[in-house]
C-alpha cells in the first residue's frame, strides 16, 4: 500500500505541476526563453511530448488493475485537449491541435517506452495485431 501511495503522489504532483505550467501565461522566465533563442520552439514541443510521455509511463506503471491504469492513460489524453482548450483563455498562450498531436505522440512514446522497458531479452515480440512475430523459426 505504501509504494501505491508515493507512486500516485509522484503522479499527482507531476500531473498537477505540469496543468499549472500548461495554463500558466508565461511558464518560461523570460531570461531563459531569450537563452534559448531559436530553439524556443523546439523546446518547448519536446517538452510537451516528453512530459506526457513521463506522466503515461508513471500512470501505466501504477500497482492497480490494469483497467485503472488505460483509465488513466485515456485521461491523459483528455488532459492534452482539455490544457489546449484551456490555454485559449489564458492571456499570452495559444491552444492549437498540433500541440494536442504533440502530446499524444508524448502519450506513445511514454506507451512505447513502457513496453521496452517491460521487455525480456529472448521473448518474442508481438505485433499490433497480436501475431507473434518469433524469427527463430
Amino acid at each position: 500500500m505504501a509504494r501505491f501511495a508515493i507512486h500516485f503522489t509522484i503522479f499527482l504532483t507531476l500531473l498537477g505541476l505540469w496543468t499549472w505550467k500548461l495554463l500558466e501565461p508565461y511558464p518560461v522566465p523570460e531570461d531563459l526563453r531569450k537563452g534559448l533563442g531559436e530553439y524556443d520552439f523546439w523546446a518547448a514541443k519536446t517538452l510537451h511530448a516528453c512530459g506526457y510521455a513521463l506522466l503515461t509511463f508513471l500512470a501505466m506503471t501504477l500497482p492497480v488493475a490494469r483497467r485503472w491504469r488505460w483509465a488513466l492513460a485515456g485521461f491523459l489524453v483528455l488532459h492534452g485537449v482539455g490544457t489546449e482548450i484551456g490555454q485559449t483563455f489564458v492571456e499570452n498562450r495559444t491552444g492549437t491541435v498540433r500541440d494536442v498531436i504533440i502530446d499524444w505522440c508524448g502519450i506513445a512514446l511514454g506507451l512505447a517506452a513502457l513496453r521496452l522497458r517491460f521487455l525480456k531479452p529472448g521473448e518474442p515480440r508481438v505485433s499490433a495485431t497480436g501475431v507473434r512475430n518469433d524469427s527463430s523459426r
